[in-house]
């Protein structure tokens, strides 16, 4: 050993025999690959791969890496390499589709969802509302969040926290209004992501209450290029409770709305 070290002075002897004796992982510090934990080696490789996609096959390079860390784990373990190899594939692959979600760059989810630009990022709108609101999230692990999309994340939170839940609303209408006149924009937005958000009588009476204050939000959610079952929801709302007037000023816009047919 001590002449293996001399030659490759990566460690010595005296170390791989401390760590033997321990009965601690040599080089776990930098090295160490679990769902749980990430040595400093991954933790500063992370940075630098490309954006995680599930169904995408590695970078060659970094397949080799962990093929030739299975290999010298199964050598000294007597473990399968190929498991090993899937154990620690899993682990870096959870640890990497997080990334973004633990270290967001705020700008740059902004400037996607303004541009309405998603090749570089498809959850960019869900991604955008966890950076903007890291202490409405901060009860979900990361591994939760990513399970999660824009319409759920919305619900969710506003189910116990209806304010936050029209601020995040707010954040994505205003971010991307200047596609709202996109027919395709406006029924992502207004058919899908808020969808479960407007139709929470919870909320309904604070989304009212909002609008009657807000001319900008009214002219978001009633004369963008999509017209359906959430304009239903706000208008039957507005029945429920009491709110004739308001029902009657958004009616009228509704009807201003080249988008607008008649509800069923």
């Amino acid at each position: 050993m001590q002449v293996f070290f001399q030659r490759y002075s990566f460690c010595t002897a005296g170390e791989v025999l401390g760590a033997a004796r321990s009965g601690k992982p040599a080089f776990e510090d930098q090295f160490l690959l679990t769902k749980e934990q990430l040595g400093s080696f991954w933790e500063s490789l992370l940075p630098d791969l490309p954006q995680y996609e599930a169904y995408k096959a590695w970078p060659n390079w970094l397949y080799q890496t962990v093929d030739g860390l299975s290999d010298v784990e199964s050598f000294f373990s007597g473990e399968d390499s190929s498991t090993l190899f899937d154990a620690l594939q899993e682990a870096l692959d959870a640890h990497w589709s997080a990334y973004p979600l633990l270290h967001p760059d705020l700008a740059t989810l902004e400037a996607a969802v303004r541009n309405w630009d998603f090749s570089e990022n498809e959850w960019a709108c869900r991604d955008l509302l966890i950076a903007a609101f890291p202490d409405a999230v901060r009860f979900w692990s990361a591994e939760e969040l990513l399970e999660m999309d824009t319409m759920e994340l919305l619900g969710k939170v506003s189910e116990w926290k209806p304010e936050v839940g029209i601020q995040m609303m707010k954040l994505l209408l205003d971010t991307a209004e200047c596609h709202l006149q996109e027919p395709e924009v406006a029924e992502q937005l207004l058919g899908n992501d808020l969808y479960e958000l407007c139709q929470n009588q919870t909320v309904q009476p604070k989304i009212l209450a909002r609008l009657k204050e807000d001319a900008r939000l009214v002219r978001q959610l009633f004369q963008s290029a999509y017209v359906g079952d959430l304009q239903e929801e706000l208008l039957e709302a507005c029945d429920w409770f009491g709110e004739s007037m308001l029902k009657e000023h958004l009616q009228s816009l509704l009807a201003q709305n080249p988008h607008f047919k008649e509800f069923e």
